[in-house]
């Protein structure tokens, strides 16, 4: 399960305890194509496309 709060994504797995990132929604600045932005713990991002 997730959910979404304001820039919070929350993961909770069945098994597990749940992981929270901020993350942002926004355009790639040399393709435009969609991508979601998570900001990990570690301070790396995380970044995933749209199919």
């Amino acid at each position: 399960m997730f959910t979404a709060e304001a820039n919070r994504l929350t993961i909770a797995p069945k098994a597990g305890r749940p992981r929270s990132f901020p993350w942002r929604v926004e355009k790639d600045p040399y393709v435009g194509d969609v991508r979601l932005v998570m900001l990990l713990p570690d301070g790396t991002l995380d970044v995933y496309y749209r199919e």
